[in-house]
């Protein structure tokens, strides 16, 4: 059966929606509204494409058409927006046998590459998935694959159950926190901009400078809050002391941004409760992105004795002719600058 590519508009929310709900590899930043709002403050184009085979959805794939001095590039995710992984997604992957798998990501794959050949013809194409652990159709399509590395946490347990997995030592920092007097607590909008101000000053402070606006964030929270996104802070007598941005999709919540490090142990009591929120909540996993992968950050969060699981990065220079045509030391100045804008 032939399949089609299109480019989704407005009025195929609701089925976007829908694909992105029933595949393990959809997140809240794949959802409709979320994906407007990158394309809004990351000075990109969406292209949100839907792969069907007659009637039936075989997956989706958000790109964000980026330009740089006459260069097209297709993202997902665009740079400087926070957003830590997008990529492709396969609706009812789960249900499907290894077999079945295989052949609806071949075909998938095929129409995607078909469609960006015809329509878009960018000079290169970079995307990071989030669930998706099978590389083998980008790799053989001429993609540079590299893994990412990602940290996700078994909460469906008793949070007893849950508490008990932690490092002893670091349980002891918990406590010990709360006998400094911290508390963790949910907060709304205000707490938010106070959350930003502290990450951007812990940005200058190392030398590097924020990026991503602040009105991404209020403009979030305005469509997100409070079922699918919330605010976490820790205080010390009513003062703001650090905080974490959590986002809700089915039964994952992730840790996505915050925790600035202020003070000692005030870390350990934040990942903490807002593990145990998601727990007595329902959520079944909860994950912390990126995180498994930076060298200065990975032993932090192994003390509350994760499961390590490894998705991948995807990135080609799409014109073979452009590439050949370019030489040596254009191309390495481009791949150069791609590098510092991702």
């Amino acid at each position: 059966m032939n399949l089609e590519t299109i480019r989704a508009t407005n009025s195929d929310e609701e089925e976007w929606d829908l694909i992105v709900k029933t595949s393990p590899h959809g997140t809240f930043f794949h959802t409709w509204k979320v994906l407007r709002l990158i394309e809004r403050y990351s000075n990109t184009i969406l292209y949100p494409l839907i792969v069907r085979r007659e009637n039936e959805n075989i997956g989706c794939f958000p790109f964000f058409l980026y330009r740089k001095t006459g260069f097209k590039m297709l993202l997902s995710p665009p740079p400087h927006i926070a957003v830590p992984r997008l990529g492709p997604i396969i609706s009812r992957y789960e249900q499907m046998t290894q077999k079945k798998r295989e052949s609806a990501l071949r075909d998938f794959s095929n129409s995607i590459e078909e469609w960006i050949q015809k329509e878009v013809d960018p000079g290169y194409i970079s995307f990071i998935t989030g669930d998706l652990e099978d590389s083998r159709y980008f790799l053989w399509k001429g993609y540079s694959i590299e893994p990412i590395f990602n940290y996700t946490f078994d909460i469906s347990l008793p949070v007893g159950e849950v508490w008990n997995r932690i490092r002893s030592t670091t349980r002891g920092n918990i406590r010990r926190a709360q006998k400094q007097g911290l508390v963790v607590r949910e907060r709304g909008r205000d707490a938010l901009v106070d959350l930003v101000n502290i990450m951007a000053r812990r940005y200058e402070a190392q030398g590097l400078r924020m990026k991503v606006p602040l009105e991404f964030f209020t403009s979030l929270f305005e469509v997100s809050h409070p079922d699918r996104l919330k605010i976490f802070t820790v205080e010390l007598q009513d003062e703001l002391v650090t905080g974490n941005i959590e986002v809700y999709h089915n039964r994952t919540a992730l840790s996505w941004v915050g925790a600035a490090k202020t003070m000692k142990n005030a870390n350990d009591l934040l990942t903490w409760e807002c593990i145990r929120y998601a727990s007595e909540k329902g959520y079944s996993v909860y994950k912390i992105m990126g995180a498994a992968g930076t060298e200065r950050l990975h032993s932090y969060y192994a003390q509350f004795n994760p499961e390590l699981y490894i998705s991948f990065s995807a990135q080609k220079f799409h014109s073979i002719v452009l590439w050949m045509l370019m030489g040596v030391i254009t191309r390495y100045r481009i791949a150069k600058k791609i590098g510092e804008m991702l």
